[in-house]
């Protein structure tokens, strides 16, 4: 191989054929959604996307700019969502291929009598990811809000890869407990019993994170020895005391018709107490299929 200007020459052995292969071509061939992931705190959500559905449903190039701003995010905003029930199906549609899960194809977020789970429950919501005793974890999430509670309710997120670059910066032992020490969690209900085993920050080969599973309500017993616990748990408190900061701490209340849609692999999300009747109905979306979605969608853009 040899390195000219702009590009690189292949000499193939015992073949007589030379391939010139652009610089330029070769950097396009690196991962587009590595590259274009951006980090923010709550000082800097006021720059996250926020855009009409009907355009987003009926333009190509609202929804590509809608899309890479939730890769780039991690989230992404839509108004003007019809106040119906399983709307929240047909937005999914503009990601890719929904996931259905033991909570169904969809669900309602909502009060119930007999939950099986915090989040059917009027109490406050600490920030979490879903299912990651799940295999695989859901990748994204979609919640469609139907009727906004009289009191409270305010819906609350935070970048887990910005909350994890800190970590590493401030308390580099902490991050690197936490990037090799597998966690169990588990679900159970009467219908259900799931368990995974996974790092509460997943590295790449590089050492990027790639994604973040915290989750208290499903957390068990951490695979470490004895002599190792006390590092482990003060590395979880160190990690959990930085999830909680106001410095991360994105909040917004959802109107009826607002949509949010979030990479449950990096951003986490909860919710305050809340009193009166409140619904958002909800659905999984693959990880795969929003990159899959959005590099179709330029393909056919550029023609």
């Amino acid at each position: 191989m040899i390195q000219r200007q702009g590009a690189l020459e292949i000499h193939w052995a015992d073949q007589p054929r030379l391939t010139v292969l652009a610089i330029d071509w070769l950097r396009s061939t690196l991962d587009p959604v590595a590259r274009e992931i951006e980090t923010w705190t709550a000082a800097e959500a006021s720059r996250l996307c926020w855009s009409d559905y009907a355009s987003v449903q009926h333009d190509d190039q609202a929804k590509a700019a809608w899309l890479a701003a939730l890769i780039r995010d991690g989230i992404a905003f839509l108004r003007g969502v019809p106040q119906v029930e399983q709307e929240v199906e047909n937005a999914a549609r503009l990601l890719g291929y929904i996931t259905e899960t033991n909570y169904g194809r969809f669900f309602d977020v909502r009060e119930t009598a007999s939950p099986n789970n915090l989040a059917y429950t009027s109490v406050t919501l600490g920030v979490h990811t879903d299912n990651p005793y799940r295999e695989p974890v859901p990748g994204y999430q979609m919640l469609h809000c139907l009727i906004a509670a009289a009191e409270g309710g305010e819906s609350v997120f935070v970048d887990g890869f910005s909350v994890a670059s800190q970590l590493r910066e401030e308390d580099a032992a902490a991050f690197a407990t936490l990037a090799k020490t597998l966690v169990q969690f588990t679900f159970r209900d009467a219908q259900t019993d799931l368990t995974a085993y996974r790092r509460l920050v997943k590295l790449d080969d590089s050492g990027c994170p790639t994604a973040i599973h915290y989750n208290n309500r499903s957390i068990s017993t951490a695979r470490v020895p004895a002599d190792h616990a006390e590092e482990f748990y003060r590395a979880y408190r160190s990690f959990a005391h930085r999830l909680r900061s106001a410095q991360f701490e994105f909040r917004v209340t959802l109107e009826p018709g607002d949509l949010v849609a979030f990479d449950n692999h990096r951003v986490l999300h909860g919710r305050t107490s809340f009193r009166g009747s409140r619904l958002l109905q909800g659905c999984y979306v693959a990880h795969d299929g929003v990159a899959s979605s959005l590099a179709v969608l330029k393909r056919a853009i550029q023609g």
